[in-house]
């Protein structure tokens, strides 16, 4: 149920998503990947990673209740920005700045703790990982569907490597900044 009602904002993100990367006009969003995602009892963190650098949608739909310590997905704000057209920017500047706006305003990486049954839709593009599960007796189940243009993920072992290295870079400099005094406390 929650894949059908995620339909229409799939196929409207999809569809300018395609004509951002400036895809052939036949081009056809396909479920590129279903899978059942086990995170068990004390499983570590994953590396950071990206779903696809192309455009595509990922619908992650947990089975089971996602709190903050078994293993929610964490995501850098507005990485996405890094590959590619993505609707609504056109240059390597306006994407960098696009990025830099949504990472530097952001509260540090996302948690994407859930309930059962509820759905997350991000855009493929977007830096993220599972983080650890710290419960010893209970184990996080998801659904995740995939959804894109170009056979994923399209960046290689090395690239990947890279890829892990600058998502723990990245939390690190969000960790740092999101303890800097705003300035707008002179109330």
């Amino acid at each position: 149920a929650a894949q059908a009602g995620a339909v229409p904002v799939l196929w409207t993100f999809l569809e300018r998503a395609a004509r951002a990367a400036g895809l052939p006009e036949d081009s056809r969003p396909y479920i590129s990947e279903v899978q059942l995602l086990v995170s068990d009892p004390c499983a570590v963190d994953q590396f950071w990673h990206v779903d696809n650098t192309a455009p595509g949608l990922t619908l992650f739909i947990p089975l089971t209740e996602v709190p903050e310590d078994l293993g929610p997905t964490l995501f850098h704000p507005g990485s996405q920005w890094y590959y590619g057209q993505v609707p609504g920017s056109s240059s390597v500047f306006s994407r960098l700045s696009n990025f830099a706006s949504s990472f530097l305003s952001s509260e540090g990486v996302m948690v994407g703790a859930m309930g059962a049954g509820d759905g997350l839709l991000y855009d493929s593009r977007i830096i993220h990982r599972g983080a650890i599960n710290k419960r010893y007796d209970r184990t996080r189940v998801a659904l995740v569907f995939r959804y894109d243009f170009k056979r994923p993920p399209g960046i290689g072992v090395v690239g990947s490597q890279v890829l892990s290295w600058a998502g723990n870079s990245l939390a690190l400099f969000q960790s740092f900044y999101s303890k800097l005094p705003s300035g707008d406390s002179a109330k």
